[in-house]
C-alpha cells in the first residue's frame, strides 16, 4: 500500500475503499462492468467461495472458465474491488478485503447487473 499512498489524505481514500460499502462508479467504469457482465461476476462470486479467496485461483477460474484476460479480466475485477481504476496490486487488495469483502462486493456488482436468464424470461412473458 505504501506506493500507493504518498499524502495523509490518500492514506484515508483508501481506508474508506476498504473499509466502508459505499462504492460508487463512475459511467466509464459501469460499462465496463457492464461489459464483463452478470455471468462474469455471477462466477467470482463462486470462485471466491470456492477457492477461499486465493486471488490467484479466482482469477485463473475467470480466465479458464469466461475466455477473458488482460484488461477484460483484471479491469472490472479491480472496479468491483475498489472502485478505482488504479491501484494498489489486486494481491494485496484481496487479503485486505479477505474471502467475505471480496464475495459482498462481487455479489453487489452482480446485483446490479441484469441476469442473462431473467432477461430471457421478460421477452418470453
Amino acid at each position: 500500500m505504501r506506493k500507493n499512498i504518498v499524502l495523509p489524505h490518500e492514506a484515508n481514500k483508501w481506508a474508506e475503499k476498504f473499509f466502508e460499502n459505499n462504492l460508487s462508479f463512475s459511467e466509464e467504469q459501469l460499462v465496463i462492468l457492464s461489459e464483463a457482465g452478470y455471468d462474469f461476476f455471477a462466477r467470482a462470486v463462486d470462485a471466491v467461495h470456492e477457492y477461499k479467496g486465493d486471488l490467484k485461483r479466482v482469477l485463473d477460474d475467470l480466465k479458464n472458465t469466461l475466455n477473458v484476460s488482460g484488461k477484460r479480466l483484471f479491469m472490472p475485477v479491480r472496479i468491483a474491488l475498489t472502485g478505482e481504476d488504479h491501484g494498489p496490486e489486486l494481491v494485496h487488495i484481496a487479503t485486505i478485503l479477505g474471502n467475505a469483502g471480496m464475495a459482498e462486493r462481487f455479489v453487489a456488482v452482480r446485483d446490479t447487473l441484469k441476469d442473462p436468464q431473467e432477461e430471457r424470461q421478460e421477452l418470453r412473458g
